[in-house]
């Protein structure tokens, strides 16, 4: 998933791994910002752990161009920041 910022300088996006193994299996989601044009910017702001087999769901929305809303479901927030490069980051648990 990407969402450009409405003035196209930040994309958010989302990347899902699966782990495997005795104790530490699971599914992390990370949301990322990505500087539009450069590639190499990307800055971990939130990080999710999936709950029992639901998949995550997660909404993400530009309220305007310096802050981000995600919404999820069946997940734990286990890291956000609040504010990067001067975009204000808010969570909504379903």
């Amino acid at each position: 998933m990407r969402v450009v910022s409405p003035d196209k300088v930040w994309a958010a996006t989302v990347t899902s791994d699966q782990h495997g193994g005795p104790g530490t299996a699971g599914v992390i989601t990370t949301v990322r910002l990505v500087r539009e044009g450069n590639s190499q910017s990307k800055i971990d702001i939130l990080v999710f752990e999936q709950t029992g087999s639901n998949l995550i769901d997660l909404k993400i929305a530009w309220k305007d161009p310096t802050h981000l809303t995600v919404e999820y479901k069946n997940a734990n927030l286990d890291f956000q920041a609040v504010k990067c490069a001067g975009v204000n980051i808010s969570t909504i648990p379903g």
